[in-house]
């Protein structure tokens, strides 16, 4: 239709513009849009000469002029760099290209000290716009009841949802064991009969290959998010960073068969850490009310279909996975609150309690009804180490606790240090799907070879007890006297969760020192080979099996000697993923938001043009967009002066829903149709379209939009001389994805994102430490 056939209609159509602000008639000028992005020099007053050594960056030098930096907020001078970096100097003030480069070299894959750029931030913010206002003032406080009800109906949907997965892995996994030990216990005391003891050994490899084939045909093709636990794929969701289809039924599915698929395998894994990211998957799916993989919206909780709301549950589903995972409610709801979620809200509480308590109690009524004796609820998680009987301690036994938890921590910083190093040599040399399942098919024969040389290696023989009789039992003879059974056999002929409490329940004489030091030392090189294969997997049990009473009180005192992080950290840093810590860097109060922002900016008028919106989105990768009343001239971009002033920011994704729907001032019949409101952006929620899925015509691009109604009328802003950790906290607590930087005058003169903050980051080597700035790559794979 003509762009201007409507115009004259659209007043008085729609309450919503009327309410605001008279729409302002200003002259349509186009704005250069700058393709590369300059950032500030970042200052450093003093820098420790072994930096050079442990990082790849080089400090700049810059000045800062008045009118970046405010008066009485300046920033100290740094050292001049010994190499050149290209720079462009506007009045009395040196700006520096960015420092971000498309990918890191192979000797430089898997170092610690860079961030990925390939991973956006997640809108934790409420976007508290005109249309959002209507919703709350039509529907009123019935609305806001039904919503908390609605709450409490999908965590307990959630709990429900994910104790029943854990129900079918758990049970899954013990009849298809049940059928792999017994063939191998018939074909192993055939083998030991005739002496053809290859047979068994073939089919063990066999019987360990067939399952991980199908558990790294998933977690390397299918589903490459669904390897490993998926705990610190989840842990950096809760944070506040997009992880690419973490929580899709996708990566369900494969998370869930993938993981039976290894414990079957015979791998040095469980299914206790997986379980978490499963209740993670189910609680973002039933929130939203839809699927998108399978595309079908059932219609229901569309309120929501929003970041901050799918989180919440998300922190829900995890603490279910917990409960599920490990029988402990108030376990789950800790590691949501302490592990999980960084932005937690005190009403979330209760609820994430509820949903724990509801997933321990239908997995524990599901498996007790399962095993014969319903209404016990003897099952309280899929980890049970069974009952102890009489079980006291004497003081004097705190001095060989002390020394375990000693040894412990050692093995500990060792397992971590040993993981690290394999998991960077995978993340060089490993990079194919192909590579990766070939090297899980690899450890599966290794496993089984390890295992059986120790059956065959190792003479140690012990009384067939009648609980040994059991159908969970699998006694194997070897070369053992008759009524005897090969104690070696006994660890290895089950899966690693059983091992754990035959370790726990045998009685004392059940294992010979040999057999006990050889099946360590093996399970331990094996578990750390194991953890980081593109298979889905979890990293409790091995650990149990390994040491399960290690002190925490060494691990502290081994952070002091040896400075470093838990598993999970480590590899989130290996990966680039801007994930926040719980406190900004230290002695950072000297670096401003002047330093640390983004400009050029690019900015959007209250009602703009849709042909420069579509050309700006054309031109530029940013999420985030400040809404001035006047864009720049020329003149005033080139110098940084500023970008206009501040009247609200706008996201890509309500864009391009405004240009998919054909929001534009001239279109009467779409504002006729009241079609206008929240409800058009939540059900494009969370898979926005893309550009080239909006379809316009010439006219469509000499139309306008007002920004001015779905626009975000309060977006958080500071001012130039910000310090960093006042920046920091806000981001953290607030769950922001775009910061603006504004002068005295409130006129827009950066953004700062979450990138520009958890670059900055202290490194501490051999006693000393410092602050250094990291490599930002477009991605790190």
């Amino acid at each position: 239709m003509d762009c201007q056939s409507g115009a004259s209609g659209v007043n008085g159509l729609i309450p919503i513009l009327t309410r605001h602000r008279k729409v302002e008639e200003k002259e349509m000028e186009s704005f250069p849009v700058l393709k590369e992005k300059t950032l500030k020099e970042s200052l450093f007053q003093q820098r420790n000469l072994n930096v050079a050594a442990i990082s790849t960056i080089h400090p700049r030098a810059s000045e800062v002029s008045g009118e970046d930096v405010p008066d009485g907020c300046f920033p100290s001078s740094s050292k001049d760099s010994d190499e050149e970096e290209s720079s462009e100097k506007v009045g009395n003030s040196i700006f520096y290209v960015d420092s971000q480069q498309e990918s890191p070299s192979d000797e430089n894959r898997g170092q610690l000290n860079m961030l990925s750029a390939a991973y956006e931030s997640l809108d934790y913010d409420t976007c508290v716009n005109a249309a959002w206002l209507d919703e709350e003032r039509t529907k009123g406080y019935t609305f806001v009841v039904k919503k908390d009800v609605a709450r409490w109906l999908v965590v307990l949907v959630t709990a429900v949802l994910t104790a029943l997965v854990g129900c079918c892995i758990d049970i899954t996994i013990e009849s298809l064991s049940k059928f792999k030990y017994t063939w191998l216990k018939t074909y192993t005391d055939y083998g030991v009969e005739h002496g053809v003891l290859i047979i068994p050994y073939l089919l063990w490899v066999a019987l360990n290959i067939g399952p991980t084939l199908v558990a790294g045909y998933l977690g390397s093709y299918v589903e490459p998010v669904a390897a490993g636990s998926g705990i610190p794929q989840v842990k950096c969701y809760l944070n506040g960073v997009k992880v690419p289809r973490v929580v899709r039924i996708k990566t369900l599915v494969s998370k869930a068969v993938g993981v039976t698929m290894s414990v079957l395998g015979g791998l040095a894994v469980g299914k206790e850490g997986p379980m978490i990211h499963s209740g993670a998957v189910i609680a973002a799916g039933v929130s939203q009310g839809k699927t998108t993989s399978f595309k079908y919206d059932f219609g229901i909780f569309e309120y929501f279909r929003e970041d901050h709301e799918k989180r919440d549950f998300v922190s829900a589903g995890a603490a279910a996975g917990v409960a599920a995972a490990f029988g402990a409610p108030v376990g789950g709801v800790l590691f949501s609150l302490e592990e999980g979620a960084s932005f937690w809200n005190q009403a979330l509480t209760w609820r994430v309690f509820f949903g724990a308590m509801m997933s321990a109690f239908t997995l524990n009524l599901v498996l007790s009804t399962y095993n014969g004796v319903p209404g016990k609820l003897t099952y309280n998680g899929l980890l049970n180490f069974g009952k102890f009987e009489d079980l006291t301690y004497e003081i004097w036994e705190f001095i060989p606790f002390l020394l375990m938890g000693v040894m412990g921590g050692l093995l500990g910083a060792l397992y971590n240090f040993i993981n690290f190093k394999l998991t960077q040599l995978r993340m060089r040399y490993i990079t194919r799907p192909w590579q990766k399942v070939a090297e899980a098919i690899l450890v599966a024969s290794t496993t089984a070879s390890v295992a059986f040389l120790m059956i065959y290696g190792l003479h140690d023989c012990r009384k067939i007890e009648d609980e040994a009789s059991r159908s969970d039992r699998y006694p194997i003879q070897m070369y053992c006297n008759d009524g005897e059974e090969s104690a070696v056999a006994a660890i290895w002929f089950q899966t690693p969760e059983k091992s754990v409490r035959s370790l726990f329940h045998d009685p004392s004489k059940s294992f010979e020192w040999l057999t006990l030091s050889v099946f360590f030392g093996c399970y331990f090189l094996l578990a750390c080979w194991t953890y980081g294969l593109g298979i889905p997997s979890g990293l409790f049990i091995p650990t149990l099996l390994c040491g399960a009473a290690w002190g925490r009180l060494t691990g502290k005192l081994m952070t002091l000697l040896f400075p470093g992080q838990g598993l999970y950290d480590i590899h989130i840093q290996m990966q680039g993923v801007p994930i926040m810590a719980w406190d900004a860097p230290p002695l950072s109060n000297n670096i401003y938001a002047s330093e640390v922002l983004n400009r050029p900016v690019t900015t959007l008028r209250t009602v703009e043009k849709v042909s420069r919106i579509v050309e700006i989105l054309k031109s530029c990768t940013y999420n985030g967009f400040p809404v001035v009343d006047s864009i720049p001239t020329e003149e005033e971009a080139r110098n940084f002066k500023s970008y206009g002033t501040l009247r609200g920011l706008i996201l890509r994704s309500q864009l391009t829903v405004l240009l998919k729907h054909k929001v534009f001032n001239e279109n009467a019949h779409v504002w006729e149709s009241s079609k206008v409101d929240i409800r058009l952006f939540r059900l494009s929620y969370p898979r926005y379209f893309t550009l080239q899925e909006v379809d316009l015509t010439e006219e469509d691009l000499e139309c306008t939009i007002d920004l001015r109604p779905f626009h975000n009328p309060s977006p958080y802003s500071v001012v130039s001389c910000t310090p960093l950790p006042r920046m920091f906290n806000l981001f953290r607590a607030l769950g922001l994805r775009h910061l603006v930087v504004v002068n005295d005058s409130r006129e827009v003169v950066g953004m700062v994102t979450r990138k520009d903050l958890v670059k900055y980051r202290v490194w501490k080597h051999r006693g000393q430490m410092g602050l250094e700035e990291l490599v930002i790559y477009d991605n790190v794979a």
